[in-house]
């Protein structure tokens, strides 16, 4: 709706208005709105086809304009993105771990499409890793049974838990898991 309004004759309905309306349609701010909510609750599949519509045919103006508004956000308010950002690092290792993870195998080319299912069982494991280590004292980790940097893929198939120290001292030096616990 254009925003050039007139003061014309007062609506018998919004007398507090005081007889703004917009130029376009000759009716008052809340009737147009009203008329409006009642169209969408006569006809909701029109009006969300009409939004979906709306929404595919913007869809490149709305997302450079939410990337832009980030941006300039993030600049204004770049110490407080800084310090947010090291305390939640700091207090969600395993999240920021289960985040990257996927992150850097795809980089490498070693993350394969997952299914529903294979997504759901692949953060089970960050899960089940996090409840282990609340429930122990002790930190446990999710660990590729043939590392990463040895070609293994980062699939549900290649994961495993392990208890972070014996992890950190495995590292990507063997071919598997089970032959370093064997060595």
């Amino acid at each position: 709706m254009p925003t050039e309004k007139y003061f014309g004759k007062i609506c018998n309905l919004h007398l507090d208005l005081g007889g703004e309306r917009y130029a376009t349609n000759r009716g008052c701010i809340r009737c147009v709105y009203e008329r409006a909510r009642v169209r969408r609750l006569t006809n909701p599949e029109k009006a969300k086809q009409y939004q979906r519509q709306r929404y595919s045919d913007h869809l490149e103006a709305s997302r450079a304009y939410s990337r832009n508004y980030a941006r300039k956000w993030k600049e204004q308010n770049r110490e407080w993105v800084r310090e947010y950002s090291r305390v939640w690092y700091a207090d969600n290792s395993v999240k920021r771990i289960a985040k990257e993870a996927p992150q850097r195998a795809r980089r490498r080319g070693q993350r394969p499409v997952l299914t529903a299912i294979e997504r759901a069982q692949y953060q089970e494991f960050f899960d089940i890793a996090r409840a282990r280590s609340m429930q122990t004292g002790v930190k446990w980790t999710v660990d590729h049974d043939l590392p990463l940097a040895r070609g293994g893929l980062d699939h549900p198939s290649n994961l495993m838990l392990l208890p972070a120290r014996i992890n950190e001292a495995k590292g990507a030096r063997h071919d598997s898991t089970l032959e370093y616990l064997l060595s």
